[in-house]
């Protein structure tokens, strides 16, 4: 059995994207997998979005994950657990980088990643995320 055969949501895979790709993503999709059980996110469909070569070929900016509450679904574009982990609260909470978003980011973050990851996901959700600055203080993950 394939690792990516019993998600509690739909997974889709662009017709582009080599098989061999697929397994760069596991880690990602994993964490949403469990923050369905772990935290009850209802999300519904998980879509990899698979352009690394026009990224590299044209530069353009492009977010890392984007979110659709309403229908529960991220659509992934970067293989990265914090991009997995902002888009899942995002689904959560149904709000966009507000306080209530922010605690379940945190949190999640806080159950999914090592100390040195989370430290500096923090640090750079900070920079990023004005809700995340107050939380980060209070639990002191950042010395």
């Amino acid at each position: 059995m394939k690792w990516y055969s019993d998600l509690p949501f739909e997974l889709v895979v662009p017709v582009s994207m080599p098989k061999s790709e697929l397994s760069k993503w596991r880690d990602a999709i994993e964490v949403i997998a469990d923050s369905c059980k772990t935290f009850k996110s209802k999300v519904e469909l998980v879509r990899l979005h698979h352009h690394e070569k026009e990224r590299k070929t044209y530069g353009y900016h492009h977010p890392m994950g984007v979110s659709i509450s309403e229908e529960h679904e991220i659509i992934l574009c970067a293989k990265d657990v914090d991009t997995a982990i902002h888009e899942a609260a995002h689904v959560k909470t149904n709000e966009n980088h507000t306080p209530k978003w922010a605690r379940c980011y945190v949190k999640m973050a806080q159950h999914y990643m090592s100390d040195e990851l989370l430290r500096a996901s923090m640090k750079n959700a900070c920079k990023h995320y004005r809700p995340v600055r107050p939380l980060v203080r209070k639990l002191r993950i950042l010395f």
